[in-house]
């Protein structure tokens, strides 16, 4: 194919030279043919020998010259320059076409059941164990997703207070917290089986996706929150009263006097409940911050 290409730009270049006519001095060179022969002829003239074979010599000589020098002007025929230009195209086509032969001869092939194609893309490929050359014995390659996921789980219990779209965080290998949002929340098989928890992070650099593949993870998702500063008492300061309202007990004396400290009922409406802790508001009575409660009775 290299001689090919070769062959083609010396039959351009030849072609190129031909369209291009005589040069400089060529044409030069034939003026000078024509007036030396003209000088020629004037000479034998002036001189009256009267010779009509070498005058008549002299003004063919002088006659040959002109129609030279009357073609240099006249465009060169470069149909044979042109046909070896074809010739040399069709010669490299040819190469090429025998290189893409031979190229496709000497690839690697596998059947087409030994192919694997990816559903989705973009895929981050993990790791690569196959070897040129070796027998393929294990997996040739692992490939994830070209995003991090993180995947929990969770007591029904818990589970069920979760919906997707709620925030959750992380911690970041620097310590730093990062957001995440949960994706699903799929039941466990089996009602004692856990729940499984999937949460997409919020967008993190290739260092950080580096950091955290493969590790574990603590993941704290809210539930709840209220509005501001709100009052709260130890669940086991909760009771029941006779129409099933909640209610809390109030020291309003000393309560080293065990028994006999003085108390007072106060129903209350019960809200968001944590870490042993829920959200009180007095309902019928008085409630406020520092009170004294009962817990356990």
């Amino acid at each position: 194919m290299r001689s090919a290409e070769q062959a083609v730009q010396a039959a351009q270049a030849e072609l190129a030279s031909a369209q291009a006519g005589a040069g400089v001095v060529e044409r030069r060179e034939a003026d000078n043919a024509v007036a030396a022969a003209r000088r020629e002829l004037d000479a034998a003239r002036a001189s009256g020998a009267g010779d009509a074979v070498l005058i008549g010599g002299l003004e063919d000589a002088l006659g040959l010259a002109e129609l030279r020098r009357q073609q240099l002007d006249q465009p060169r025929d470069t149909s044979a320059e042109r046909g070896a230009v074809a010739s040399a195209i069709a010669a490299l086509d040819q190469a090429r076409a025998a290189v893409d032969r031979a190229r496709r001869d000497a690839l690697p092939y596998l059947p087409a059941g030994e192919v694997l194609y990816l559903t989705d893309l973009p895929r981050r490929v993990d790791a690569v164990s196959a070897r040129r050359g070796s027998t393929l014995q294990n997996p040739a390659m692992t490939v994830s997703g070209a995003t991090i996921a993180l995947t929990g789980s969770a007591a029904q219990a818990d589970a069920e207070l979760l919906e997707v779209g709620g925030t959750a965080t992380f911690e970041l290998p620097d310590g730093a917290a990062h957001e995440a949002t949960i994706t699903a929340v799929e039941a466990g098989d089996g009602g004692e089986a856990r729940w499984t928890v999937r949460l997409e992070p919020a967008p993190l650099s290739p260092e950080q996706i580096a950091q955290l593949q493969g590790t574990n993870v603590r993941v704290s998702i809210p539930v709840g929150a209220t509005a501001g500063d709100v009052l709260n008492v130890p669940l086991a300061a909760l009771t029941a009263g006779p129409g099933g309202e909640s209610r809390v007990e109030v020291v309003e004396s000393d309560p080293r006097e065990g028994e006999q400290a003085q108390t007072r009922l106060v129903t209350v409406e019960t809200g968001l409940a944590a870490d042993g802790a829920v959200e009180v508001t007095p309902v019928d009575g008085e409630l406020a911050e520092g009170d004294l409660v009962v817990v356990g009775r």
